[in-house]
């Protein structure tokens, strides 16, 4: 693996938006990008994370905002880009 593939592959797994972007599809093909809501959540989550190591959050009827789509994305990022 050259150095330009490694560049590749830290950056799909370290930043989910870019991820989301190009590796995530819902159904039937049309790619997933983060909405105005759902990149607010993701900066939120985030955030937690920077400052607490983990992420806890609770997320009330967020259908109209598609929040239930961007946790599974979270969800299928961090599975598919880490080890068991």
């Amino acid at each position: 693996m050259n150095e330009r593939e490694r560049e590749i592959r830290r950056c799909l797994k370290d930043d989910f938006e870019h991820y989301a972007s190009r590796c995530l599809w819902i159904w039937p093909l049309v790619r997933f990008s983060l909405n105005k809501a759902q990149r607010y959540i993701h900066e939120e989550l985030e955030e937690q994370r920077r400052l607490i190591g983990r992420v806890r959050a609770l997320i009330l009827k967020g259908r109209q905002q598609g929040c239930s789509t961007s946790v599974g994305g979270r969800f299928h990022h961090r599975s598919a880009t880490r080890r068991a």
